[in-house]
């Protein structure tokens, strides 16, 4: 047996696809164009992140109205995420 030391090790894939379902599942909380603005700015939709720029010219959007909508979307998450992590301490 050859062990491939560039392999990646089985359990950083398995954490990296459960850290993806965790994310798309948060995601799926918010309105469309703020799920869509978050995938562009960090990169989930083409693996590489994106600036307000572009991604108000995607959504031809104002780059203002991006980065409210990029804004919002994330105070959004993270209070989500911080009530979470409230419920799961308390249960």
């Amino acid at each position: 047996m050859v062990i491939d030391d560039a392999a990646d090790d089985p359990a950083d894939i398995a954490e990296r696809m459960d850290l993806k379902e965790q994310v798309e599942q948060h995601l799926r909380t918010l309105d469309a164009p703020a799920r869509h603005a978050m995938r562009l700015r960090y990169g989930l939709e083409t693996g590489a992140p994106g600036t307000i720029q572009s991604i108000a010219e995607h959504m031809r959007i104002d780059p203002l109205d991006a980065r409210r909508v990029t804004f919002h979307a994330l105070r959004e998450l993270q209070a989500r995420a911080e009530a979470d992590q409230r419920e799961a301490v308390l249960a």
